[in-house]
């Protein structure tokens, strides 16, 4: 089996210890070792750990490249819309982080999904949009345990 699985792990608990110069330098690694494979989900999770270093470096423009990488390999990952959609927000572009969620919601049309817009617009502070969404969501799922908990 390959060892780019537990560079990756390392990698993502690096940014969680906020040591996000050590993860870029791994996921650089994993890059120069593996960047040049066909089976791109071996790739699951590299860019985001890569877009969640910048994001903590402050460096938003290479961040929004790592997060949009992320989402072209894997569409059905929640977290790297999420994380872009957060990054949008913090540079003031309201549309560009509504587009992001939209495009997640709409790739992924899951009780799951929609939870996640919920939770990413109300931690943007957008609570009229969440609220909107949380009502469109229940009325497509109105048996949802996780949309049921977020309350109305």
């Amino acid at each position: 089996g390959s060892h780019l699985t537990p560079m990756l792990i390392r990698a993502r608990v690096l940014v969680d210890l906020g040591r996000p110069e050590e993860a870029l330098e791994l996921v650089q690694k994993a890059r120069d070792e593996f960047g040049d494979r066909e089976d791109y989900e071996v790739l699951t999770g590299l860019y985001l750990a890569q877009g969640r270093a910048y994001g903590e470096l402050g460096q938003a423009e290479p961040a929004i490249e790592a997060f949009q990488r992320e989402i072209e390999l894997n569409p059905e990952e929640l977290a790297p819309y999420t994380h872009l959609a957060l990054i949008y927000a913090l540079l003031g572009d309201g549309p560009g982080a509504g587009k992001t969620l939209q495009k997640m919601v709409e790739e992924n049309p899951s009780p799951g999904s929609y939870a996640e817009a919920v939770r990413t617009l109300r931690l943007m502070g957008d609570k009229r949009s969440a609220s909107i969404v949380l009502r469109d969501a229940q009325q497509r799922w109105p048996d949802s345990d996780e949309l049921k908990a977020l309350g109305g």
